[in-house]
């Protein structure tokens, strides 16, 4: 099933989208990560699923 969801106006409303669809599918909280200018090597969303973090 292929589900559309409209542009989103910047990086941060993306994020936001991302988050909340991983949280959805995989059934368990996914969380925004670091803030602007961290070191966070990378990694703006983080979750963890049986027992991995993601």
């Amino acid at each position: 099933m292929i589900k559309k969801f409209p542009k989103t106006g910047n990086w941060q409303d993306f994020q936001r989208l991302c988050t909340a669809l991983y949280t959805k599918k995989y059934g368990t909280e996914f969380i925004e990560y670091g803030t602007i200018g961290s070191r966070q090597y990378g990694v703006d969303i983080r979750g963890r699923i049986r027992g991995t973090k993601i």
